[in-house]
């Protein structure tokens, strides 16, 4: 049977354990936790179920208990199946640690103290520590004694001390007046020091101001840090325009490249595209069939017949008149009554039939 598990109050923690067959004899290796077969008592409160089920460990069990399930000085947890019973009941006993409202207020995961905050946390005999002897024997009333006697000599050093003021005292009532440390003679150097006092060289609330702002953060020093900003930025030589030539080397090729682009593209205009009569050379097979659109077709027929002033009318249309042409040049025609029929080269092919009547024609 487990004993009492002891864990740190507050925070989350695992809990291994094992569940026996109903015959108290093997261990159930299969149990499954229904979602209400784990419950948890917190300081004999009332039971809530676990927040998380028990896991399969293989042989064994765990489960997790939050840090919320956590907090209390004693924690019971039951595994009870809720279904027809296949395991023995179980429960498992908790006490905490490391906490005012712990069953043991002692932190045991704090190595140096002990979680007891009136001792300082380093080591003994380390800076910080417990003092400790070396040697052995540390004896307070003994420390305590010696620590006395020290200060009664320290009585005897402060009379010594005062002894020295008062002859210290006597000793600069002797010194003449204004007189520098050092002087080989005993005059009075009094009108020395009001030179020093009206010289220009004295240091004036002007000179005063100016130093002020050069101390770090004033004026002129911001001043100096806004261009030394600047001057971290040049090259190490200035005079080194190697950098410089880089970078126009660069731009050139660059614009090599754009303007021979260009070039490819103008060689192909005429050399006077704006000059009257200067016309554009086009390619083989420029213009094909398929380029152009029936519209331009269109258009190029209407303005044929508008040159030559014949109207069209019915149903002649440029193809008519143009085979009608071409059948009289090269083929054949042959009448019959009021029709005239147009062959083709071949004097078999029927390119269309004209009829002429009285009072009308028609072209089929």
């Amino acid at each position: 049977m487990q004993g009492v598990h002891l864990r740190k109050y507050g925070v989350e923690a695992k809990f291994d354990f094992e569940l026996y067959e109903v015959d108290g004899v093997d261990f159930r290796v299969d149990a499954v936790d229904a979602g209400s077969d784990c419950s948890v008592m917190k300081d004999e409160g009332a039971e809530a179920t676990c927040t998380n089920d028990f896991v399969d460990e293989g042989k064994g069990y765990s489960i997790t208990l939050t840090a919320t399930e956590m907090e209390a000085a004693r924690i019971t947890v039951y595994i009870v199946d809720s279904a027809t019973k296949v395991w023995l009941d179980k429960s498992i006993t908790i006490e905490t640690y490391g906490h005012a409202s712990a069953e043991h207020a002692m932190d045991f995961s704090d190595a140096v103290r002990g979680g007891m905050t009136a001792l300082p946390n380093a080591a003994a005999d380390a800076a910080g520590g417990l003092p400790i002897s070396d040697d052995g024997g540390l004896d307070l009333d003994s420390m305590n004694s010696q620590i006395e006697t020290n200060f009664d000599d320290i009585g005897d050093v402060r009379a010594i001390v005062d002894e020295i003021v008062i002859d210290t005292g006597e000793t600069q009532s002797k010194l003449p007046v204004n007189k520098f440390m050092g002087s080989s003679d005993g005059a009075d150097d009094d009108g020395t020091l009001n030179t020093i006092n009206t010289n220009a060289a004295r240091l004036t609330a002007v000179r005063a101001a100016v130093l002020t702002d050069l101390i770090d953060g004033g004026r002129l020093d911001l001043l100096v840090d806004a261009i030394k900003a600047k001057t971290d930025n040049l090259p190490a030589d200035p005079a080194d325009d190697s950098d410089i030539d880089a970078q126009l080397a660069a731009i050139a090729g660059y614009l090599d490249t754009e303007i021979a682009a260009i070039k490819s593209k103008t060689d192909n205009i005429p050399g006077s595209p704006a000059a009257i009569g200067s016309a554009m050379t086009l390619a083989a097979d420029a213009v094909s069939a398929a380029a152009l659109k029936t519209d331009a077709i269109t258009e190029i027929i209407t303005a044929m017949f508008a040159k030559t002033g014949i109207t069209v009318g019915g149903v002649v249309s440029f193809n008519t008149i143009v085979k009608s042409l071409y059948s009289m040049a090269r083929g054949k025609i042959s009448k019959a009554g009021d029709s005239y029929t147009f062959y083709d080269d071949d004097d078999a092919t029927a390119l269309f039939v004209l009829t002429i009547a009285a009072a009308s024609r028609t072209v089929v």
